[in-house]
């Protein structure tokens, strides 16, 4: 349906093009400098909700032609073609505050493919059918590629959310069953009120969205003047869609432990983030030693075991 996919364009597009703060808008700068081989450069998550970005840890996702082009050759690269994307922190001054950033490198086509339910997890398009910013494209080009897969995203949460769903429902319904989903298909330290709370924070925003995914794919139907959705699947496309569900879940739980595993490896300080990363959203607290800092492959299991144990994911 072109004209519903238009509409739900034109919402993607102006979230994307809201204006952010300055200081987001140069560390952005600072992620790119220097690296032709960088397409666009998105910001996305709780940074988005923060007045003060210099509280916060910051989201970037960094677009890019290849990995050689920006590691040049070597272990980093090979990984992130591998397993896609590798994560790096950064800390910069900026307007006289120290900011900090979570910078996510993956190759462009890589994110497009990902974006349209590519691959066996939803890390891609759960995060980005949620409203962002393109701070960065390089060219016109660029900047229709990633909105695009942006589009593609939302379509591709609301093919999967739709038919885990009966009868009538509001659009929050839909976000909140698609959100428990796909954190289920990762390792998630956040607890489960950690669903409404990202619903809250974009409620209207996230209920266009639905309104529009819902006529662009042809799975529901508006009712109370767009208040409420009719579920239309058939009861083929509701079998098959949650038989994919439960088969997701394991298979994302474990491409997402790989992940985490090859983060101690491309992520400078990655063992600290990692843990840093769990007792912000569980409280979950764990000291590592220097061995496991320096050899976290071979060090890091025990850490592992010992967060899954005190409830740091599940």
């Amino acid at each position: 349906m072109p004209e519903a996919r238009n509409a739900l364009r034109a919402a993607v597009t102006r979230d994307a093009d809201d204006p952010v703060n300055d200081d987001v808008r140069a560390l952005a700068e600072t992620v790119r400098a220097g690296h032709p081989a960088v397409a666009a450069v998105l910001y996305y998550g709780s940074g988005l909700r923060a007045a003060d970005p210099s509280t916060t840890l910051l989201d970037f996702y960094v677009l890019v032609d290849s990995y050689t082009a920006w590691y040049g050759r070597g272990v980093s690269a090979a990984l992130g073609a591998a397993l896609a994307p590798n994560v790096h922190y950064l800390e910069a001054q900026v307007g006289g505050r120290t900011l900090h950033a979570k910078v996510a490198v993956m190759r462009t086509d890589q994110f497009v493919a990902a974006a349209g339910g590519a691959g066996a997890t939803p890390h891609i398009w759960a995060r980005f059918a949620q409203p962002c910013r393109l701070i960065h494209a390089r060219d016109e080009s660029a900047r229709e590629r990633v909105l695009r897969a942006l589009v593609d995203a939302v379509e591709t949460f609301h093919r999967m959310a739709f038919p885990l769903l009966d009868g009538t429902v509001y659009p929050t319904a839909v976000w909140k069953r698609g959100l428990q989903e796909t954190f289920a298909r990762e390792l998630r330290s956040e607890p489960p009120e950690r669903v409404d709370a990202v619903i809250a924070a974009a409620s209207e925003r996230l209920a266009e969205r639905t309104r529009l995914a819902a006529s662009a794919t042809s799975l529901a139907q508006p009712v109370q003047n767009g208040a409420r959705l009719r579920i239309t699947v058939t009861r083929g496309q509701r079998r098959a869609a949650r038989l994919a569900a439960r088969l997701a879940r394991p298979l994302g739980k474990t491409i997402a432990l790989l992940r985490l595993i090859k983060a101690t490896v491309t992520f400078r300080g990655g063992v600290d983030y990692v843990l840093w990363k769990v007792e912000r959203h569980s409280g979950v607290r764990v000291q590592p030693s220097e061995f496991q800092r320096r050899h976290p492959l071979l060090g890091g299991w025990p850490l592992l075991w010992k967060l899954y144990r005190r409830g740091g994911f599940r």
